[in-house]
């Protein structure tokens, strides 16, 4: 069983991920593939800003970073993979897509980082405008038409992450049937 799950900064996706790996790795043998550009960065010494502004003029990065991603996917048998652009790269038995607004995925962010609301909120609209300018430029995807593609998706504010899980899980089982 292959699960993708995309969403905007601050919706969850890699928390409801590790949520449902936790569920599933006892039924199953399964990854969880949550990979990010802070990852990448770790061994850079530069801030997620600089190299994502280093993507926006280079798109080879986006390409290197999501051909791996696509490489360690379908390497494996099952995965959940969580990512930006998940459910657009891989081939999945279920893509999920997760949204919140705004301020939900503000206070999120502002909680995790130390930020302030307001700064968090700028941070997003920022970040969210050049994500979608980036990925239209470099796979001429809008994902904003997640729906053209997600099976379900969830508005991550209405539930709690076991609430998302169990939503995905019975999409999951409504497949098998």
């Amino acid at each position: 069983m292959k699960i993708a799950i995309s969403g905007f900064t601050g919706t969850g996706k890699t928390s409801v991920a590790k949520k449902l790996y936790e569920h599933l790795k006892d039924e199953m043998e399964i990854e969880l593939l949550a990979p990010t550009f802070k990852d990448v960065i770790e061994s850079l010494g530069i801030t997620l800003e600089e190299y994502e502004r280093k993507a926006e003029e280079d798109h080879s990065i986006d390409r290197k970073f999501d051909e791996k991603i696509r490489e360690m996917f379908s390497s494996q048998g099952n995965a959940i993979l969580a990512s930006w652009l998940a459910i657009w790269l891989v081939e999945a038995d279920m893509k999920v897509f997760l949204h919140a607004p705004l301020e939900v995925r503000a206070q999120r962010m502002a909680e995790r980082e130390g930020l302030s609301m307001e700064e968090a909120i700028e941070y997003i609209e920022e970040r969210d405008a050049r994500n979608r300018k980036r990925y239209m430029e470099v796979y001429n995807i809008d994902i904003d038409k997640f729906y053209e593609l997600a099976d379900i998706s969830i508005n991550t504010a209405s539930f709690s992450i076991d609430e998302e899980v169990s939503l995905i899980l019975k999409a999951l089982n409504h497949r098998k049937d």
